[in-house]
């Protein structure tokens, strides 16, 4: 990317929440405002809300909506008034859906698999409103998606032809460590170590499964790195893990390489940056591969089909794999190594900062109708 003279382009990035809280996508986010910041850009954020919501009641979540939608409105209204100034804008789901600013490269981002995985075939009143929204925010822009699986959503639901732009990874920060040092981390542990990293959250990241390898298996001890989220519940009658709480980033490259594996038992993912976290660390993953769309492609030699499942509720399977990376371990680590590799071929920042480039810029030929 070309270095520009500081403040001589804008870019706005309009979305529901602001770049830096604990979902893959804020964390994406943050990513792209900095790079635009070091390419030279200004950068002006548009969030429709500052913190993310949980456990609301039908009350509640039906107000939320309305002031969502309002904020939605207004910033919308204003960007397509005064964003002629802007070099691109660019939107993310239902967000996009009243910024039409004709003079301006507008990019718009669906971030996740809720179309296909959780709206698809929902049809309650809600989710077809949402079915339309997101609709609508895709029309005239070109959209942009994270994986091959949400490109293929889109263009089923929508007829859409999105450019597959994956989220990258350091993997100068996430690599291999020899040595480590944090407080938090138990010591002198003297069996094998499974590890888990997510929010914690029953119906999508599974970790009602994971309570159940956690109390069936005694041979390993657990790490249980929760961000945010629920509460982590369910834990009280079992043994064996260490529950760690809002782990820095800069900590987190030192605990997957302590660990002989990363379970994922997520019954849907966007992306997943925990999956090329770990394989990125020379940690092996075990989940169901067709979905977690970062490493699906990947996983697709057969070389790995030990560290897959058919299903993210197969406790079976899930513990056939970790009985195997625990009786392999040279197989395993040749494995962590491949990956490895893979990981740093489809995923390191430098071309993902080319091709962001571009769509900035323009010079992409996928658009939608």
């Amino acid at each position: 990317m070309s270095k520009r003279t500081d403040g001589e382009e804008k870019v706005a990035i309009f979305g529901v929440l602001p770049p830096g809280n604990d979902g893959g996508y804020e964390r994406f986010l943050l990513d792209l405002r900095e790079t635009l910041k070091e390419e030279g850009y200004t950068v002006d954020i548009y969030s429709a809300r500052e913190q993310p919501v949980a456990n609301l009641s039908k009350l509640e979540k039906a107000l939320y909506d309305i002031t969502l939608l309002s904020k939605v409105l207004i910033y919308g209204l204003y960007l397509t008034l005064f964003g002629s100034g802007y070099q691109a804008i660019i939107t993310s789901d239902f967000v996009g859906l009243t910024v039409w600013t004709p003079r301006v490269n507008r990019l718009h981002l669906y971030t996740g698999t809720a179309l296909a995985d959780e709206m698809g075939n929902d049809i309650s009143a809600r989710t077809m409103v949402l079915k339309i929204l997101y609709w609508l925010s895709g029309q005239g822009k070109h959209v942009v998606v994270k994986s091959q699986h949400v490109s293929t959503a889109l263009e089923d639901l929508y007829g859409f032809k999105p450019t597959v732009l994956p989220n990258p990874i350091d993997t100068d920060h996430f690599k291999k460590r020899e040595s480590v040092d944090f407080a938090e981390l138990p010591e002198d542990i003297d069996k094998p170590v499974g590890l888990y990293v997510g929010r914690w959250d029953d119906e999508v990241k599974g970790t009602d499964t994971l309570r159940e390898m956690i109390g069936q298996n005694e041979q390993l001890h657990w790490l249980l790195v929760v961000g945010g989220g629920q509460e982590p519940h369910g834990l009280e009658d079992l043994s064996g893990y260490t529950l760690m709480r809002n782990v820095p980033q800069e900590v987190i490259p030192q605990v997957y390489s302590i660990s002989d594996f990363t379970i994922i038992p997520s019954r849907t993912e966007g992306f997943s940056y925990v999956a090329v976290e770990s394989l990125a660390c020379e940690t092996p993953v075990i989940a169901c591969s067709e979905r977690i769309p970062s490493i699906k492609p990947i996983y697709e030699s057969e070389d790995f089909n030990p560290l897959c499942v058919s299903s993210p509720n197969s406790i079976s399977e899930f513990e056939e794999s970790i009985n195997w990376v625990i009786n392999n371990p040279d197989q395993s680590e040749f494995l962590g190594k491949r990956a490895q590799q893979e990981v740093a071929d489809r995923y390191s920042f430098d071309q993902w900062q080319q091709r962001l480039n571009r769509l900035i810029e323009g010079n992409q030929e996928h658009r939608t109708v």
